[in-house]
């Protein structure tokens, strides 16, 4: 698991520190997105499990 830099008190990060830290966030979001399409489409996939006669 890869974790992103954190700013120290009284230390700002540095340029490189702060580019990696925003590809692993865009990796993150990418994987994220990914996950919640897959918990979508189960949801569409599963029986419906109400009173079908008040729905068309």
């Amino acid at each position: 698991m890869t974790t992103a830099y954190k700013k120290l008190k009284k230390a700002e990060l540095s340029e490189t520190e702060e580019e990696e830290n925003k590809e692993l966030s865009s990796r993150r979001i990418f994987v994220e997105h990914l996950i919640c399409r897959v918990k979508i489409l189960r949801v569409t996939s599963d029986r419906f499990r109400l009173a079908r006669h008040p729905y068309s």
